[in-house]
């Protein structure tokens, strides 16, 4: 007589397949404790499309010594040269190229000696984009060498930044007329009218600090205008000169100060 029960201890059917599966999980977990996949350098930014002259940008770069070895290295985040450091943070200094291209080989340097094996730190840095004439590159690098023992290992990342198209018109040190805008080729050669298009369009500018009008200028024809003021900026519009202004004035983070048309003798 059969017996009316069938006896299953409580690894159920596919107990040797699921007892694999369990000691293979253990050993990936064993693994990953004790297997070091660091990545060298690591960039990366809090805003990837910034507008020139307003945004201001905070670049982190982590940097980790995949190795057992203790190893000194030296980190350079370069594509300055297209940005205005605001705060170095944790880097030592910036350094400009005197070399061509100057604003590519400009970077911000940091030096670390004796870094632990696995050991990773967090840098970083803030900055603005102050491209004015060409746009500021697709891609920022940034790239740390590692020396031990008289052997450099070379490691490099990028992160992706994109123009928004903004002229900056930088008046702070002192005040930035619109002929000499045009003669550094910041602006576009003047002449014509909101009537009369000319070779290029204006449509985009940051204005910081005082930008004067001394000839006759149309922003917004026939694209409509995006105007930015910075803190406490102003334009003057000279007796001499005509502005016209087809789109809109808005401010960056706080106050701008003005728009003022001279209709007597400049003062």
């Amino acid at each position: 007589m059969k017996p009316n029960f069938v006896f299953k201890n409580w690894w159920g059917r596919n107990n040797s397949s699921l007892l694999i599966a369990l000691l293979t999980l253990a050993l990936t977990a064993f693994g990953s404790s004790t297997t070091h996949a660091l990545t060298p350098v690591l960039i990366e930014v809090d805003n990837d499309s910034p507008v020139e002259g307003c945004d201001q940008l905070t670049f982190t770069v982590t940097v980790c010594n995949d190795n057992a070895q203790y190893r000194d290295a030296t980190v350079r985040v370069y594509q300055m040269g297209y940005f205005e450091i605001t705060d170095i943070g944790d880097f030592g200094y910036y350094q400009g190229s005197t070399t061509e291209p100057i604003k590519e080989n400009s970077y911000v340097h940091k030096y670390i000696s004796q870094m632990a094996p696995y050991e990773c730190q967090v840098l970083t840095f803030t900055a603005m984009a102050m491209s004015q004439i060409e746009n500021i590159p697709n891609e920022v690098e940034a790239k740390v060498q590692f020396v031990y023992n008289g052997q450099n290992d070379n490691q490099e990342d990028a992160v992706q930044v994109s123009s928004q198209g903004y002229k900056v018109l930088d008046g702070r040190i002192s005040p930035l007329s619109y002929s000499d805008a045009v003669t550094d080729g910041i602006l576009p050669p003047g002449g014509y009218t909101c009537n009369e298009f000319g070779p290029y369009k204006i449509s985009k500018v940051t204005v910081l600090g005082t930008f004067e009008v001394d000839e006759e200028f149309c922003i917004g024809n026939p694209a409509f205008a995006s105007i930015v003021m910075g803190d406490d900026a102003e334009i003057i519009v000279k007796h001499n000169g005509i502005l016209t202004i087809n789109g809109q004035v808005e401010g960056c983070t706080g106050m701008w100060r003005q728009i003022r048309v001279n209709t007597g003798v400049d003062s």
